[in-house]
């Protein structure tokens, strides 16, 4: 057998890959042949020797060499799978990450508790720096003990690496947001508190409504309401004068945008309502008998548009954290090392 001659390869090169070379087939553009030299007296011509066995040679190293380089590979591949000991280490990092993402979902709640409490008092003021502090600090922990898992031999693992790459992604959302709340809340309850009387939607609505209440005071105490001073007292009430002020200080936007939606709320409120006085202290002077359902339409529509206001902030702000939700992929992550450490 010639030495040259190539085995029989067990691992043909793929179809759909660059075509084998055809060594009888002649170049696409073959260049023209020089004419013949002359040979010496007395020997007959050679013809050119045809390059089967180099093309074929050739050809063989490649494909040889491509087998070669797939079983290194292979071998890299195979050394580079997590092993048990390595699922084990991960799932007691997942482990960590779950009492952390529990002290974030719990700190973050209290900043927000702060801001959204009916009643706000001088002491919650100081308690939201407080609780700030500490979901910022519950934030750090999360973050460090994710980072545990960023350069992870489990992550070879690809299912493994598919939940991660999605924790990640959902993690970074949950992070963001609560950062966003640690920034925030101190300067909304700040402003909560000076618009409250101890909430001032609950002040404006109990102003609004007592208005259905004018005619029967003029006639049970003979003009003892003077719908004159009714919007210059409104001006002077040194809660809407202490609100504006709160607002105007939060330098809108904040951070995070439903606290900033809610400190917008307040910001609108007095204006709104302001103006609505105006109306109904008009109607009152030119239909007195018509007063009262007109009061009563303007109280109704306040309540209403400030409802939906607030509502759409609600709904917005859970899509966000829903979307920011990434325990079913650690729920996942953490199934998948508890199965494989055994």
């Amino acid at each position: 057998m010639d030495n040259n001659t190539p085995q029989n390869n067990p691992f043909p090169p793929n179809p759909q890959s660059t075509p084998p070379v055809n060594p009888f087939a002649a170049p696409a553009d073959a260049p023209e042949q020089p004419a013949p030299v002359s040979s010496p007296i007395g020997e007959t011509p050679q013809p050119p020797k045809k390059p089967k066995k180099k093309l074929v040679i050739i050809l063989a190293s490649v494909i040889g060499a491509l087998l070669i380089a797939g079983g290194v590979a292979a071998a890299v591949y195979v050394s580079n799978q997590p092993t048990e000991a390595d699922y084990a280490d991960a799932k007691t990092i997942l482990k960590e990450i779950e009492d952390r993402t529990e002290e974030f979902a719990t700190k973050a709640q209290a900043s927000a508790s702060v801001v959204t409490s009916k009643n706000v008092l001088g002491k919650q003021v100081a308690q939201s720096q407080i609780f700030a502090n500490e979901l910022k600090s519950s934030l750090a922990s999360l973050q460090a003990s994710r980072d545990k898992l960023a350069n992870h031999k489990v992550l070879n693992d690809l299912v493994f690496k598919q939940q991660y790459d999605e924790f990640i992604a959902r993690s970074d959302k949950a992070i963001a947001k609560g950062s966003n709340i640690a920034e925030s809340s101190p300067i909304a309850t700040k402003v909560m508190f000076e618009c409250s009387d101890n909430n001032l939607l609950n002040n404006i609505d109990s102003v609004i409504a007592s208005l259905d209440n004018l005619m029967a005071s003029l006639t049970n105490s003979g003009g003892a309401f003077n719908p004159d001073t009714l919007v210059p007292n409104f001006d002077n009430d040194p809660v809407n004068i202490a609100c504006k002020k709160a607002v105007e200080a939060a330098n809108l936007p904040l951070k995070d945008e439903a606290m900033s939606g809610i400190v917008e709320v307040f910001g609108t409120t007095i204006p709104d309502t302001r103006a609505r006085l105006v109306k109904v202290v008009a109607e009152y002077k030119s239909n007195p008998s018509g007063y009262s359902a007109f009061a009563k339409k303007e109280h109704d529509e306040s309540v209403a548009r400030y409802t939906t206001i607030v509502k759409d902030i609600g709904a917005k702000d859970t899509k966000t954290w829903e979307e920011a939700d990434f325990t079913k992929q650690l729920e996942n992550m953490s199934k998948q090392a508890d199965e494989k450490s055994k």
